[in-house]
């Protein structure tokens, strides 16, 4: 651990990075963000990863845009051995519930927070962070995208767009708070921080009476999360996810939105069933058939050539087995 924690050092201290590309390089040495917020206590400069047998604390001045400039990397290993990851809203209807509790006790400010949050999938640090010019022009129209919350600043991952839902929010606010963004274009839209949110948010859960554990990180995974199930067939779906999170990798990703134990979870409700299935006397066949998944631009295609191979006649068998071929090399991994 030791040997690993001075390469990194040697990699990273003195650079500036932002949080996603952080994020990104702490993966590639198995490390993933601590989500939990109830740890040790720390300086608030503090990002912490762990690999959940032990954690690395990295210490960084961040700036207005949160690039952060990596100051020092160490290793941590006395630390309470809990759970470090969160759960998103497991439903539409606690997330509501949770902002609803911000909007009747007249915390306006937490209240768009947590709608930006949802809306755009960005993190509580991005979010408190924007002025009225990253969401308007100066004629006060609302932007296409947003101007700085660029997670990569290769360019990799672009300005996100500024969709129908969080105009909607963004625009009651204005109302509620008898703003015009234009009179305070260049000012924070928040007076708050990131660290008042979490402590609204912990205690907004608490009151509401969620008992699973949620934390800044659940209004992003709620969004990355629906996206995902709202596309179930498109083959692209987990890239486009990828992209919008802007990690590395689809593992990442998918250990992000929680899809590997949603996996895990469902092969061990399998195996209990088929066991279940035995102890009461049912011979229950485990199928070996291999499942081929296939764009639908493809399928299509290989049912265009089987045509054409019926229509010119010729051997059946060899006809299958070469659109068998077709279809392996058309295959998604």
């Amino acid at each position: 651990m030791a040997k690993k924690i001075m390469k990194m050092k040697s990699e990273i201290v003195g650079e500036v990075l932002s949080l996603t590309e952080l994020e990104n390089y702490m993966h590639k040495h198995d490390f993933v963000p601590v989500e939990s917020e109830e740890e040790t206590e720390s300086p608030e400069n503090v990002i912490k990863f762990t690999n959940f047998k032990s954690q690395i604390w990295i210490e960084g001045e961040q700036d207005e845009e949160n690039n952060i400039l990596i100051t020092n990397l160490k290793g941590i290993t006395k630390v309470r051995n809990t759970p470090t990851r969160v759960e998103p809203f497991r439903c539409y209807e606690d997330l509501e519930r949770v902002l609803n509790y911000f909007k009747e006790n007249e915390m306006y400010h937490h209240w768009l927070t947590g709608w930006l949050m949802t809306s755009l999938g960005r993190r509580v640090g991005d979010t408190v962070s924007l002025k009225w010019c990253d969401l308007f022009l100066p004629n006060g129209e609302f932007r296409e995208r947003l101007t700085t919350l660029k997670e990569e600043k290769t360019g990799k991952v672009l300005g996100v767009r500024l969709n129908s839902l969080a105009r909607l929010y963004i625009t009651e606010y204005l109302s509620l708070m008898k703003i015009n963004p234009v009179n305070c274009y260049t000012l924070r839209i928040f007076s708050t921080t990131d660290a008042a949110f979490r402590k609204a948010l912990k205690l907004a859960v608490n009151e509401v009476g969620i008992k699973y554990r949620i934390s800044t990180h659940s209004f992003r995974k709620f969004y990355a999360n629906t996206i995902y199930k709202l596309h179930p067939g498109d083959a692209d779906n987990l890239v486009i996810v990828q992209s919008i999170l802007g990690h590395a990798d689809a593992e990442t990703t998918k250990i992000y939105i929680n899809e590997i134990d949603r996996k895990i979870d469902q092969y061990n409700e399998d195996y209990a069933e088929y066991m279940l299935h035995r102890f009461n006397g049912l011979d229950v066949e485990i199928s070996r058939s291999p499942v081929m998944s296939l764009k639908c631009e493809d399928f299509r295609e290989i049912l265009s050539k089987g045509w054409e191979m019926a229509s010119r006649g010729g051997d059946k068998f060899d006809g299958i087995n070469k659109l068998i071929g077709i279809a392996e090399q058309c295959m998604i991994n």
